[in-house]
């Protein structure tokens, strides 16, 4: 079984994008509050953002771009400070948004925003790309020179299993949104604020850790 998996990128290629979407972090807590109180088109914006990010990841790891992955690595401390403190906005500003029902006026450009978010607390968080650098040197990777057809058939897949993912995480939530009434939506709005502030203030306290020695 495991050597079929070794042999078949795209099997390959699922299983790792699942694999490096399953961490419930903040973007996990932003998808499954956009499936609760705005519609499951919003939480799956938030998925697809990530799932970009995984597939770039995944194109590092999985096809051997040593060169990126150690600039990545080198600059951490800077994509760190960086990212940490555009994911501490966007915390803020979620903790502090109104509570909307599907019922009212859609937000115009909702989902971009949607996508950005969750793209933008993915690829500041270096963690993501060691993540995947780990599940490739145990599942193998490919070589684009070599086997181009290969490569694009895992970073597509790769793609697909982390916005498979998020799909089922928030069709999760969808099922038990009758659960929630407006007062546990507005105190989960407050919730997910504070949890993307604080996973951007640990990005800021690690880089700063790496520039700073403590």
């Amino acid at each position: 079984m495991f050597d079929a998996i070794i042999e078949d990128p795209i099997l390959r290629g699922l299983i790792v994008g699942v694999l490096m979407a399953m961490p419930i972090g903040a973007v996990g807590v932003m998808c499954i509050k956009r499936a609760l109180s705005d519609g499951w088109r919003r939480a799956l914006a938030v998925g697809l953002g990530s799932a970009c990010v995984d597939a770039i990841f995944g194109a590092v790891a999985g096809l051997g771009l040593t060169y990126i992955a150690t600039f990545v690595v080198d600059h951490q401390s800077i994509i760190g400070l960086l990212g940490g403190a555009i994911v501490i906005i966007i915390g803020i500003v979620t903790y502090f948004s109104p509570i909307k029902t599907e019922e009212a006026k859609p937000v115009v450009g909702a989902k971009r925003r949607d996508f950005a978010a969750g793209f933008m607390m993915s690829i500041a968080n270096p963690a993501t790309l060691l993540g995947a650098v780990g599940l490739f040197a145990a599942f193998g990777q490919v070589d684009p020179v070599t086997a181009p057809q290969s490569a694009a058939a895992l970073i597509g897949a790769v793609f697909a299993g982390s916005l498979l993912w998020w799909m089922f995480l928030a069709s999760m939530a969808r099922m038990f949104r009758s659960r929630f009434v407006p007062e546990r939506l507005s105190r989960l709005n407050k919730v997910e604020g504070a949890v993307i502030c604080v996973f951007g203030v640990v990005l800021v306290v690690v880089g700063l850790g790496k520039v700073v020695p403590l």
